[in-house]
């Protein structure tokens, strides 16, 4: 992440799924799976957050989770 910044390369990954994640993202998780509950079908919802590792990380940065 840090090279990408310091490049000025736009980048995306993908955050595995963590119980900090999963409060910021609670309301979601209830939406998507009560959509999913309604429908039968597969569900998802997308989110844009602020999220920064306890340790791994240098600072917050912008990202986006899937419900």
């Amino acid at each position: 992440m840090h090279w990408c910044e310091e490049q000025h390369v736009n980048y995306v990954f993908r955050l595995a799924r963590n119980c900090r994640l999963e409060a910021m993202l609670g309301e979601a998780l209830t939406e998507v799976r009560q959509q999913h509950e309604s429908t039968s079908q597969p569900a998802r919802l997308f989110r844009e957050l602020r999220y920064q590792t306890r340790e791994s990380w240098s600072r917050e940065r912008r990202g986006r989770r899937e419900s």
